[in-house]
């Protein structure tokens, strides 16, 4: 997201776009079409590991089922590991995104923390809304952020779609202000996984 960012909302930095936009380079669509890991690096797991028992811990805290809890260590270290990577190289790996994606559609439901129908209306739901931001966006918003977002409807709900998007757009226009303010230029880019993944991080942990 350059400051017109890469946000739902218009901004005013323009986001590089993720792997698989025709303006992506050739070497990144490669890459994320094989879902290359080792864009993850060693210290990117051992964040996303401490990220995620914390968040574990906070959760158990406030009362969450044994389900939810332990769901929340997997889910916290996988949006934390998309975070580090984006910011790091503006594109999202497949093999990230897209097993994540496809086991909690079948683990979320059936650990009883959402129904089936919710768990699979939010996938599509999100699938389709950030196809059209994708398409909406040119270029603002990666085919990376389409399938993270696709990961976070089917983890929070077709309940939750909406408001994930909304947040991690007033996050990412936030950011594209300061950064503005600070004198960045109009063509610099920022990542827009990061705040998918926090927007994700904080209705999963706050929604009881």
């Amino acid at each position: 997201m350059a400051v017109e960012g890469r946000t739902a909302v218009a901004a005013e930095v323009r986001a590089e776009p993720h792997a698989g936009h025709p303006r992506a380079t050739r070497g990144r669509d490669r890459a994320d079409e094989v879902g290359d890991w080792r864009s993850v690096a060693r210290r990117d797991v051992v964040l996303s590991l401490v990220a995620g028992t914390a968040a574990t811990a906070f959760v158990a805290a406030e009362g969450a089922s044994l389900p939810r809890a332990l769901l929340t260590l997997p889910l916290v270290g996988v949006l934390v590991a998309v975070s580090l990577v984006d910011a790091q190289t503006r594109r999202i790996p497949n093999a990230l995104t897209i097993p994540s994606a496809l086991v909690a559609t079948v683990l979320v439901p059936a650990a009883g923390v959402l129904g089936w129908s919710d768990a699979l209306g939010g996938l599509v739901l999100a699938s389709l809304l950030s196809g059209a931001l994708y398409v909406a966006a040119r270029g603002a918003f990666g085919m990376g952020d389409v399938k993270l977002s696709a990961f976070l409807g089917t983890t929070l709900g077709a309940g939750n779609v909406v408001a994930v998007l909304a947040l991690a757009s007033a996050l990412g226009a936030v950011v594209a202000a300061i950064a503005l303010a600070r004198g960045a230029r109009r063509g610099d880019t920022i990542a827009f996984g990061p705040y998918l993944a926090a927007a994700g991080i904080a209705l999963w942990c706050l929604r009881g």
